[in-house]
């Protein structure tokens, strides 16, 4: 087929059809990424017809290739101010981590955008009774004035249990051999915070092999005003090795690397943590972000409300991550794991196990390694992509494409409502096909015994060892070799 034998995109019936960039006439030409091979495909940002294109930051080739912030779709697509063209792509305090990220009164094109991150910073970096505001850093108020400190003799494995209203809490560990508390207070006007505080109520004890620190506030019902804009920082040393129990209705709460049990929860604040190891390991915040490096448990419960989960490693028998409004990211996840957002994307570089559900309700799923015996994936408005895939695969999407590579994969069952389904296997992979589509295609790689039609397939490749179901209602089911 020659370019002067392409009248319309109808003539192109798959990418093999499209020898040059002449015979693009248009973008309609181009019907999903798996037409694109590289970025040289993509001359300007007219090719890319959603954010779904873009996987990674290497495919932006300039600003010119994000045309509004509807092309970004959660911070993860953001890897530098660069990325930022006006503060129409800053939606929600949430995309805003400090000052830093506002460089100059470039960032600030028109008197309305002025007026709407001047809100924002009154939000993110003003404080208020919610004790230290939004600050990643607790200690930022380590200056303030020392209102309580208490020292104690302790041990290995003893129990450190907090529990206070309106306060940020951080914990550091050592190898030392004492609980070290101390309480500080930072206010806008001092002689109202010092009241505020005086009203918590502070109690700092030792019982047994238990440290409490409590309040018993004699009431909550304060604006930021009455409180002289009180900021509140407990900060506890501990030995490395300690149970841990940590609660705060208001608060952020930060912990450092430790070993024992930890329960860590605030109804309004974010979460930070090191490395932890420990029989049980529970995080959770009704409102904020959490963040956290290396767990290693016999149990993992993280769950947020309203705010971004992001983790580098966790090793567990039973895990459980779930935001109701936000993100998961992770670097490497192992064992019966359960991944859940109601409204967000989900990307993990490798989870393992022996029984993966991954599932959100409103966006894109993306898993660079599966290894598992059993392991579900489902959106029910976004796409999902799964690379080297092993074990049994069950992936479903609404509305969304789902491009999946098989590597030492069994059985296989794939459904898109309305979008493609591209599919990747090894040439010996060994099952029986049952392919539906508006269109199917198959390699000629795979020794292919059966009935290849315009809309289905059946039968079996490499004798039909596993089997290989894959539907799309509204789109095309491709079946690729390598």
């Amino acid at each position: 087929m020659l370019t002067h034998d392409i009248r319309s995109s109808d003539d192109i019936r798959t990418s093999e059809d499209i020898r040059s960039f002449a015979d693009i006439r248009s973008n309609e030409d181009i019907r999903s990424y798996s037409d694109i091979r590289s970025n040289e495909d993509i001359r300007y940002s007219g090719d890319i017809r959603y954010n779904g294109d873009i996987r990674f930051a290497s495919d932006i080739r300039s600003r010119g290739d994000i045309r509004f912030s509807g092309d970004i779709r959660s911070k993860s697509d953001i890897r530098n101010m660069s990325d930022i063209r006006n503060v129409g792509d800053i939606r929600s305090k949430s995309d805003i981590r400090s000052n830093i990220d506002i460089r100059s009164v470039h960032d600030i094109r028109s008197s309305l955008y002025a007026m709407m991150v001047a809100c924002l910073l009154a939000i993110v970096f003003v404080p208020s009774a919610s004790a230290l505001s939004l600050t990643e850093d607790p200690s930022s108020v380590k200056d303030g004035e020392l209102m309580m400190e208490e020292t104690y003799q302790v041990s290995a494995g003893e129990n450190l249990v907090v529990s206070v209203f309106d306060a940020d809490v951080e914990i550091e560990t050592s190898e030392g051999s004492e609980a070290v508390v101390e309480v500080y207070l930072d206010g806008r006007n001092m002689n109202k915070a010092k009241e505020f505080f005086e009203d918590q109520n502070f109690e700092i004890t030792r019982e047994g092999i238990n440290v409490y620190i409590k309040t018993y506030p004699r009431r909550k019902n304060y604006n930021w005003d009455q409180t002289g804009g009180a900021n509140i920082l407990v900060k506890v040393l501990i030995p490395a090795e300690f149970n841990v129990n940590v609660k705060t209705d208001d608060g952020d709460i930060f912990v450092d690397d430790i070993e024992g049990e930890v329960l860590i929860a605030t109804s309004d604040g974010d979460i930070s943590t090191g490395e932890m190891v420990g029989p049980e390991i529970n995080i959770r915040t009704s409102d904020g972000d959490i963040n956290s490096e290396n767990l290693d448990a016999t149990g993992v419960t993280i769950i947020t409300s309203d705010g971004d989960i992001t983790v580098d490693n966790i090793v567990s028998d039973e895990l459980t991550v779930r935001t109701s409004d936000g993100d998961i990211s992770a670097k490497y996840l192992s064992g019966v794991t359960s991944i859940s957002t109601s409204d967000g994307d989900i990307d993990l570089r490798s989870v393992e196990g022996e029984d993966i559900k991954v599932r959100t309700s409103d966006g894109e799923i993306r898993v660079d390694e599966v290894n598992a015996n059993s392991s579900m994936f489902t959106t029910s408005d976004g796409n999902i992509r799964l690379n080297d895939v092993s074990g049994e695969l069950t992936a479903k999407t609404s509305d969304g494409n789902l491009n999946i590579s098989l590597a030492n994969a069994t059985d296989i069952n794939l459904r898109a409502g309305d979008g493609d389904v591209f599919i990747t296997a090894p040439r010996d992979y060994s099952a029986e096909l049952y392919l539906r589509g508006e269109r199917v295609e198959m390699s000629s790689r795979f020794r292919f015994n059966g009935t290849l039609k315009k809309n289905q397939a059946n039968g079996e490749i490499n004798g039909g060892e596993y089997s290989l179901e894959a539907r799309s209602s509204g789109g095309r089911v491709v079946l690729d070799g390598n």
